[in-house]
């Protein structure tokens, strides 16, 4: 649950700092949440402390999405012209079906 919070608050958060910072602006917000929500007494959830790799995992998740999301959204805003020219970059073939329009801008949201 509180990864599903992580992921939300860091996606969230991460849209609102892109607006006025640059693309780095993101990597703050991340460490902020990580560092935020690892902090305190209380019980955790299976008496463990979590792992600084889940904080890691969730920021990685959540940017991931965000661009992922942002990216489609422009995308179908003109007509696909960002996944077009994304084949032509990677030399696949002019111009994708639609199917594989959102795959392509999915997998160069995760690069």
């Amino acid at each position: 649950m509180r990864f599903l919070v992580r992921v939300i608050l860091i996606a969230g958060l991460a849209y609102l700092v892109s607006r006025y910072l640059p693309w780095w602006g993101t990597a703050i917000v991340g460490f902020a949440v990580g560092f935020l929500m690892s902090q305190g007494k209380k019980k955790r959830l299976f008496s463990r402390k979590p792992k600084p790799s889940f904080s890691f995992i969730a920021g990685f998740l959540a940017v991931a999405l965000l661009w992922g999301l942002m990216a489609w959204w422009m995308d179908t805003q003109n007509g696909s012209q960002l996944s077009l020219s994304i084949s032509e970059l990677l030399s696949l073939q002019s111009p994708p079906p639609p199917s594989a329009s959102l795959q392509i801008l999915w997998i160069t949201s995760l690069i």
